[in-house]
């Protein structure tokens, strides 16, 4: 049996995935292997570019989403795939991510659209600056 696999962003500082255990327990979704992915820098990993920090006592936004999507699509999904024999179209494969990792999510449905067939990003937590850059609006999006 062929089954839908997630890759999940920051499982273990995310509220989202209590979300999902929820909606999995009233029915509202469907049976899924969630792969969970624990960063080793995410303000490197999770960002498309590098970019000043958006306040001082925080560091800079390493730009390295590009490398960590290319190990995620080229390395990590065919071993999901292979070894929990999930079905690798895009249309069963997902990717979920809040703050910085709805970022790369949006990215990586940019860079890797055959790949990601489900993308569930939660842009409201990027914060007002971010989420305003994301929809092109000059004036902060309200909180």
């Amino acid at each position: 049996m062929s089954r839908t696999a997630a890759y999940f962003y920051d499982p273990s500082q995310n509220r989202s995935l209590a979300r999902l255990e929820h909606m999995f327990a009233r029915g509202t979704l469907g049976e899924l292997i969630l792969v969970g992915i624990e960063p080793k820098n995410r303000l490197d990993e999770y960002t498309p570019w590098h970019a000043k920090a958006l306040s001082d006592p925080y560091p800079d936004f390493g730009g390295q989403g590009s490398h960590y999507l290319s190990f995620l699509v080229e390395k990590l999904k065919p071993y999901i795939d292979r070894k929990y024999k999930t079905d690798g179209r895009r249309e069963q494969t997902g990717i979920i991510g809040a703050s910085l990792g709805g970022l790369i999510s949006i990215y990586a449905a940019y860079l890797y659209p055959d790949v990601f067939g489900k993308i569930v990003p939660y842009p409201d937590r990027f914060g007002t600056k971010a989420s305003s850059i994301l929809c092109g609006r000059k004036t902060p999006v309200p909180d």
